[in-house]
């Protein structure tokens, strides 16, 4: 358990170093939806109306959080 941690702590740490810290943040809100969809397909698990709310919701954070805004158009 101690290892798996470790493993996926310094891979984020590295993606970090590679592709910045907001896209690594942005990658990272995705996994509970990733994990959603491998359950799935690969366990079998039921997918309910509340399910399809919540990816629903963490994709349009996402989006929303992407989006860029330019500063000074919001100003002037």
């Amino acid at each position: 358990m101690i290892f798996g941690t470790l493993i996926a702590f310094y891979s984020y740490l590295t993606a970090v170093q590679i592709i910045g810290g907001q896209k690594s943040s942005l990658l990272a809100s995705v996994e509970p939806l990733s994990a959603t969809v491998l359950a799935v397909l690969w366990l079998n698990v039921s997918f309910t109306t509340i399910d399809w709310i919540g990816s629903v919701f963490i994709i349009s954070t996402v989006f929303l959080l992407s989006r860029k805004t330019d500063k000074k158009k919001e100003a002037g």
